[in-house]
């Protein structure tokens, strides 16, 4: 059985032939269908089964999809069941904290945070200095925790200082 050429019909030889495209060609007739270059294996672009050089190669035209309504039921859909389940996720996350890693840096900031707000809030510095300038000043050597015979108590933070030396002893 003889093999035809796809472009001119005629007998094509094993010598001559290219095959591409599921088609047989001579060579002379594998040619562009716009300009009529002659086209090898490495320069071709095919296009319905048909030979292009890469500049007249027709581009696939995207195809519109018409609006029809149905097509806008289901995109309202689409968008309402979104709209629920994103309001859903938002509604079991509300209230929910997300923990971040409570590194040493992270859990000082956070202290300081604390302190500073609770200063501001309640007038801690306030009250503190009007407490340091009502008690009395205690014995240059140290003395005694009694004075006038009224006990002297520790500053907070000698207290701190106090327990922190005993936990680390």
């Amino acid at each position: 059985m003889s093999k035809k050429c796809a472009k001119c019909d005629k007998t094509v030889y094993p010598l001559e032939e290219v095959k591409c495209l599921e088609k047989i060609w001579h060579k002379s007739c594998f040619k562009c269908q716009e300009c009529g270059m002659t086209l090898s294996m490495r320069n071709y672009k095919g296009f319905n089964r048909l030979p292009y050089c890469t500049a007249h190669c027709p581009q696939a035209k995207h195809t519109t999809v018409a609006d029809t309504p149905e097509i806008r039921r289901i995109q309202e859909n689409t968008k309402i069941q979104s709209s629920v389940k994103y309001h859903e996720e938002f509604e079991k996350q509300k209230g929910k904290v997300t923990q971040i890693a409570d590194d040493p840096e992270t859990l000082r900031i956070r202290q300081n945070t604390r302190i500073i707000s609770n200063v501001a809030y309640h007038g801690d510095l306030e009250r503190k200095a009007a407490m340091e300038q009502k008690r009395p000043a205690a014995d240059e050597d140290g003395g005694d925790a009694f004075a006038n015979g009224k006990l002297l108590l520790p500053s907070i933070q000698d207290l701190t200082s106090y327990l922190l030396l005993l936990l680390l002893f």
